[in-house]
């Protein structure tokens, strides 16, 4: 007939075209996230689209981001401080100095010491607590959406499939504001202090880790898209796998 059938790729999600009678393809309308529509064809089309499908996922809670963002910035802070502590207690030490001094400078060592460790905690249950705020909209989205799919759809694709897809691909996602952002925040953060740190001190060092640094982030953007590729296939292998297991479940019933 002339009805539209929305195919899901290997890769994650609708395909984001429906296939008309006719032969033609017509990108779908695609998932409003945080007030934007993000065309699901788009979302793979390249780096400029993963980022603004990001902000658009994070914008409904992101005063919640910049507050844990504030935290990590402050837990980086205190990471460089540290160690600037206890070079200055070895040059005090070196140079000959008073016994009060030094035990002045350890407790402030340890203090800072205890508070990074409880910052560190802080930062991971509040981006646990914001990732899945963040992500249960995005389930809920994603729920109405294949839910207004037509029949065809629902017919070529197993509800075990749909429940990996919908849930389980959310759920990775979750894991990857929790702790990939948080901690690739971090270190972007502790990795320019420390920078700072070496060009106050001497600009050639400062210099060479900057060098070093932007190299290796080249490495990093040239096989990025690599890595990207075989997760979506990893995630559509897994909504085939469930998909199978709940049809032999299903049939065993």
């Amino acid at each position: 007939g002339g009805g539209g059938r929305a195919q899901l790729s290997p890769s994650g999600g609708a395909s984001g075209r429906v296939r008309t009678g006719r032969g033609m393809e017509k990108r779908a309308a695609g998932i409003e996230i945080g007030g934007e529509t993000v065309g699901m064809a788009e979302q793979t089309a390249g780096s400029g689209s993963r980022w603004r499908a990001l902000g658009a996922l994070l914008r409904p809670d992101a005063w919640r981001w910049a507050g844990l963002g504030v935290l990590v910035a402050i837990s980086s802070a205190l990471l460089i401080t540290g160690p600037l502590i206890v070079r200055q207690i070895v040059d005090l030490a070196s140079e000959g100095t008073t016994t009060a001094e030094i035990t002045r400078l350890a407790v402030a060592f340890l203090v800072i010491a205890v508070v990074t460790q409880v910052l560190a905690v802080i930062v991971v249950w509040l981006a646990t607590v914001a990732a899945w705020r963040t992500t249960n909209d995005l389930r809920l989205t994603m729920t109405r959406h294949v839910l207004g799919l037509d029949h065809e759809f629902h017919r070529t694709h197993t509800p075990g499939e749909l429940i990996q897809r919908v849930d389980g691909d959310i759920t990775s996602v979750s894991d990857f504001l929790s702790t990939v952002v948080t901690k690739a925040a971090g270190a972007a953060m502790l990795i320019g202090g420390i920078i700072i740190v070496l060009t106050v001190l001497d600009w050639r060092l400062g210099l060479g880790m900057a060098i070093y640094v932007g190299l290796a982030l080249a490495v990093i953007m040239r096989s990025r898209d690599r890595a990207v590729s075989e997760a979506s296939e990893e995630m559509g292998a897994l909504g085939r796998l469930y998909g199978g297991i709940e049809e032999r479940l299903t049939a065993a019933e």
